[in-house]
């Protein structure tokens, strides 16, 4: 089989035995997200920190609840000038709970950092207590 470059992606179909070749026209990537320019720390000098507009809490996986984790998670992410959430690493970790973080993290939305009232990329560190969901 020929593997073709998008944006004609060529398929084989096994069908009773035979091969036969499908032509499936391949939609466009979606723009990727805004390019970080040079994040900068963010201090308390700043007008004001990133504020969560929307999005998840973390969803506790089925481990950390069998094994009673509760406490404080600290992670460095980007939160940029559209207030997206990305580049997340941990610095203080829970067992179990750093992919649960770092996905509830990614997938909310926030008011950007300004700083002479202009919106600007910054790394920021989320502090964020867990606490086991109600049983």
């Amino acid at each position: 089989m020929r593997i073709l470059s998008l944006p004609v992606l060529t398929t084989a179909v096994l069908l009773a035995g035979a091969v036969r070749a499908e032509s499936l026209h391949v939609a466009p990537l979606p723009a990727p997200a805004a390019p970080v320019e040079n994040p900068v720390e963010f201090t308390d000098s700043f007008q004001s920190a990133p504020s969560m507009i929307s999005g998840p809490s973390p969803a506790y996986p089925e481990e950390a609840i069998e094994h009673g984790v509760e406490g404080t998670m600290s992670v460095r992410c980007v939160v940029n000038t559209q207030g997206q959430v990305h580049g997340c690493k941990v610095q203080k970790s829970l067992p179990f709970m750093d992919r649960a973080v770092i996905d509830a993290l990614e997938a909310r939305k926030y008011r950007p950092a300004l700083s002479q009232g202009k919106p600007v990329d910054v790394f920021y560190t989320f502090n964020l207590r867990l606490k086991l969901p109600a049983q």
